[in-house]
């Protein structure tokens, strides 16, 4: 059942056996798996069924540290959330992701990728996946295309699942709408979740309404599912019992905020014309879902190079102006731009002769025949990398003196890299370069507009928050413990990648849905 909390009255107070707090991947799969289990289940959703301007500026933030995407718009806050703009990639973190690693600091989850893989299976079917399956060999079989054999101890390939995608929101509302015991309450925002004198249980939930009502939520057992940085945002500004913010004696809300690291400079030109990648370049539909590979760092290169997660696909190479912005200097290299789009578009730009010039004299266009054959031809293919990031305690989300129209401070956030990071996107480029050299199939080609220029400027987030309120067993290491509660709160549960120690190089929806199976697995089994 879904209800308006614009017309609950003000001042009231609803109660709840368990009350959810966001309508996303994680707080629907929750509330789905609690129906008709006999509890009252309220999931509070701060949006309607589509975006709202008024809305949306609740989301809106400062970032202050690594240039990042406006804090705003990394994040949806209508009924699905995230999963209302998604791609789809879905893939399960690796075994070595959930490991402590010495050499990647604060790693290690408390329990091992085993205890998730039943959860993963039931997430393939809620993400409209196919079978959990994602050995290589498996869908090359299945006609996915031909796999590339590296140094095993160096690459090795995996593959991606890719959902239609499903919108949470429009997917699952039929699902919300008739569910047994689940109230759907919507435009409803938690401004703050008091807590006991002692600090040790939640009391209720003050929820305010852009109309200007404001009432109360009283229940049981709360779940926080608004997101990465709502999560950490709503636990910091909980301050009226504990000044520095629930679930933060140690300092520890909010920080480790970590990303997926994107980047698309480099090219790889084939040796043989045309090349045969399809098995890591093109998505293969499987019915509603598709499959596509790439390779990444093997597990035993991780180790001995002691670097990060890092994984790599071939994009047939189009020029992308908005990923390399920084790269156009030299004549020659704008004037490849308009010809490409001449060719492609059929359109030809005025001084048409002019940019042919310049491509063909300009040797500042870094390699007129490289260039040549990757956007005329077709022949190469851009390598799009997607690396893990270390946790960094210096990478953060605190809260801005500026405050949102419910009286909330806004998102202040500070995204940190380390010599890690950068070092597993610079080796990751350098070995990729010898193996598909070694093999003869080859060469990895760096424009040197982009060299001259530090490649970080070409950098960019995935919109993936990780981390704010990591896991682990020790309260002084972690915000939530093994089963996402916070610790020191008897009631108090978060769920979403918020909870994610590391973060591995995979998207993270199937391993947040994962997750919420499991608490929800948890919540039902409390004492009632």
């Amino acid at each position: 059942m879904f209800r308006d909390a614009r017309a609950v009255p003000d001042r009231s107070t609803l109660d709840a056996d368990i009350c959810i707090v966001g309508g996303g991947a994680a707080g629907i799969t929750i509330a789905r798996e609690l129906a008709g289990t006999g509890l009252a289940v309220l999931l509070l959703e701060a949006g309607g069924f589509e975006p709202d301007p008024a809305t949306e500026s609740l989301n809106e933030g400062e970032s202050i540290g690594v240039k990042y995407r406006p804090v705003g718009t990394s994040r949806l806050r209508y009924l699905g959330g995230a999963t209302q703009h998604w791609s789809g990639w879905c893939r399960p973190l690796d075994v070595i992701d959930f490991e402590r690693r010495d050499d990647v600091p604060y790693s290690g989850w408390p329990f091992s990728r085993a205890l998730l893989d039943p959860f993963y299976m039931r997430a393939q079917e809620i993400c409209e996946l196919g079978p959990y399956q994602y050995d290589p060999a498996y869908w090359e079989s299945r006609g996915l295309g031909r796999q590339v054999h590296l140094r095993r101890d160096r690459f090795v390939s995996t593959v991606y699942q890719l959902s239609p995608p499903t919108f949470f929101g429009t997917a699952y509302r039929a699902d919300l709408e008739r569910a047994d015991g689940v109230t759907v309450l919507l435009f409803a925002n938690v401004v703050e979740i008091p807590c006991a004198e002692n600090a040790d249980a939640v009391t209720g939930l003050q929820v305010a309404t852009l109309a200007g009502n404001r009432f109360a939520v009283r229940a049981r057992q709360y779940v926080l599912a608004a997101g990465g940085l709502e999560n950490a945002r709503i636990l910091l500004a909980s301050r009226s019992t504990v000044p520095t913010g629930l679930g933060n004696q140690h300092d520890l809300v909010g920080r480790f905020f970590m990303e997926h690291l994107h980047i698309n400079t480099a090219f790889f030109m084939p040796s043989d014309v045309p090349h045969d990648a399809a098995f890591y370049s093109r998505r293969q539909s499987f019915g509603r879902f598709g499959v596509i590979g790439a390779l990444r760092l093997s597990d035993a290169c991780l180790r001995q190079e002691r670097l990060l997660g890092l994984s790599v696909f071939l994009e047939p190479a189009i020029f992308r102006p908005e990923s390399v912005q920084q790269a156009q200097q030299a004549d020659g290299y704008q004037s490849l731009v308009h010809l490409m789009d001449s060719v492609r578009n059929r359109r030809y730009p005025q001084g048409f002769l002019r940019h042919l010039w310049n491509v063909v004299t300009d040797p500042a266009a870094t390699g007129t025949t490289t260039y040549w054959r990757l956007f005329m031809r077709g022949d190469g293919f851009q390598l799009a990398v997607r690396t893990e990031q270390a946790p960094n305690p210096d990478s953060r989300v605190t809260l801005s003196s500026d405050r949102d129209a419910l009286g909330v401070p806004r998102i202040r956030l500070d995204w940190r890299l380390t010599d890690l990071d950068i070092r597993t996107i610079e080796r990751g480029w350098e070995l990729l370069a010898q193996e598909l050299g070694r093999a003869g199939l080859g060469r990895v080609h760096m424009p040197e507009t982009m060299v001259e220029q530090p490649w970080q400027d070409y950098l960019w987030g995935g919109a993936h928050h990780i981390g704010t309120t990591r896991m682990a067993d020790d309260p002084r290491q972690g915000v939530v413990d093994r089963d996402s509660r916070v610790h020191g709160l008897a009631n108090l549960y978060v769920a979403g990648s918020s909870v994610f120690p590391t973060g591995g190089f995979s998207n993270p929806t199937l391993t947040i849905v994962a997750l919420a199976l499991r608490l929800a697995r948890h919540l039902k089994e409390l004492p009632r």
